[in-house]
């Protein structure tokens, strides 16, 4: 194999599990090989140690934009356990990994921003004390905004300029007062991944549009079956970084032909 299938291997075996192997004949083979490790990651369910983002070399500002309205005040304390266990996932002590949180109902309140905090453990102390805003209605199209303007720049920390992947993360249990198109087509074309997260009250429609891809939209019946969909966007997150790494790997293996 050349050296960009070589790379691609090594790539694969790192963040599998220990002496995991997987052989390829050609770049041909890499789909088949990623569907077979995305299958053993998955048999690994209810195992996931902290540090997952360690296994990738790609930076990732990753924020949180969560339902914080009166609505979904009886289900604060699911929609935070969530955000809590997505976060010890995250390699924020090596700062590979930023999480910022930005409540949102009526208008946006920032929880937290990118640059808040320096290890997990202090952001998930900031988690386990977090409170819903309140506020009603929702006004999605407006936190989106808010976000674009103030979260993920690079003054309040952000570090797309750094080439971070930047990743958005909402919990929807609402309607949007406001359309979210205009703000969600500006995160795209600015780079920004989105995956949306709906209850049985949100409008499928929007989660839709706000989404990166129809695989990165989501739907439970209530905010505390959140734990049900946790497995599969942590390895949606960990398939980006093994495939944005593929890219930065050929990229060089052809920069030095």
């Amino acid at each position: 194999m050349n050296n960009a299938d070589r790379l691609e291997m090594e790539q694969l075996t790192t963040i599998s599990a220990p002496r995991a192997e997987y052989f390829m004949g050609g770049t041909s083979d890499f789909p088949r090989v990623r569907e077979k490790l995305l299958s053993d990651i998955a048999s690994l369910k209810g195992s996931v140690s902290p540090s997952v983002g360690s296994r990738s070399n790609i930076k990732r500002d990753i924020v949180f934009l969560i339902d914080g309205s009166d609505d979904v005040r009886s289900r604060f304390n699911a929609i935070r356990e969530f955000v809590a266990k997505m976060v010890n996932s995250f390699d924020l002590d090596q700062r590979k990994d930023k999480v910022a949180v930005v409540q949102y109902s009526n208008n946006a309140e920032l929880s937290f921003g990118l640059d808040t905090h320096k290890t997990r453990e202090d952001v998930l102390k900031q988690i386990a004390s977090l409170k819903p805003k309140g506020g009603r209605p929702h006004y999605i199209g407006a936190a989106l905004q808010f976000v674009k303007d103030n979260v993920i720049v690079s003054n309040a920390g952000g570090r797309h300029n750094e080439g971070a992947k930047q990743i958005l993360i909402i919990l929807a249990g609402g309607r949007s007062r406001d359309s979210p198109r205009g703000p969600a087509s500006m995160l795209k074309a600015a780079g920004v991944v989105a995956f949306a997260i709906g209850s049985r009250t949100s409008n499928s429609a929007e989660m839709q549009f706000i989404s990166s891809d129809p695989n990165y939209t989501y739907s439970v019946p209530d905010f505390v079956n959140l734990p049900k969909i946790q497995q599969s966007l942590l390895i949606q997150l960990e398939e980006m970084g093994v495939e944005e790494e593929a890219k930065e790997g050929k990229k060089f293996d052809y920069l030095n032909v």
